[in-house]
């Protein structure tokens, strides 16, 4: 943890935010406005991922709708560039976690901080690179070959991926107030 910890203070820098905003701006505009059309165009769907309300209906109403081989080739780009959008921005986030933690030391960030909670990003990152590969799987195996097994294991780990999402985005917001709370709250004492 001492390795990671000394790896990500040595990188927080502008410089190291300034390349991953570019990266994940980047991938955005690709995905947005060339890969998710070609999908749509493809298969007549949003990408798996890009549904936030996924549920094993859908995913079984979309299998049945459209084309499985023309879903695998335009899927494949998008989960790429998607892949590495999360990679960029887990980053991100690790990276201003760190930042946060140095700039205003507290006992609950130092706590944190030893635990491995900058790793958190991550995870959202895991979650998402084996959803896309159950999703590859969904989108080129033939229609008998999509086991309800798969579909449910893409759903959960589509969720977790979610949730650790709200977890990531809370838990900034929440560092965001500690961080102003100990800077102001030093000059509201009383009796001075």
């Amino acid at each position: 943890m001492q390795k990671l910890q000394t790896f990500l203070r040595a990188h927080a820098t502008v410089r190291g935010f300034m390349a991953a905003l570019l990266v994940i701006g980047a991938c955005t505009l690709v995905i947005r406005f060339a890969l998710i059309p070609m999908y749509r165009n493809a298969t007549g769907f949003l990408p798996f991922d890009a549904q936030p309300g996924l549920s094993p209906f859908s995913i079984g109403v979309q299998l049945g709708a459209f084309p499985i081989a023309d879903a695998r080739w335009v899927y494949l780009p998008f989960a790429v560039f998607d892949a590495l959008s999360v990679l960029a921005t887990a980053w991100v986030f690790a990276l201003l976690w760190t930042w946060l933690f140095d700039r205003a030391p507290t006992r609950l960030f130092a706590f944190l901080t030893r635990g491995g909670f900058v790793l958190v990003p991550f995870y959202v990152l895991v979650f998402d690179l084996a959803g896309k590969v159950g999703f590859f799987r969904l989108v080129s195996s033939g229609r008998g070959d999509a086991t309800a097994a798969l579909v449910d294991l893409c759903v959960w780990l589509h969720r977790f991926e979610y949730g650790f999402i709200t977890l990531r985005n809370d838990a900034t917001i929440a560092f965001l107030l500690v961080i102003a709370w100990t800077l102001i709250a030093p000059r509201f004492k009383r009796g001075a």
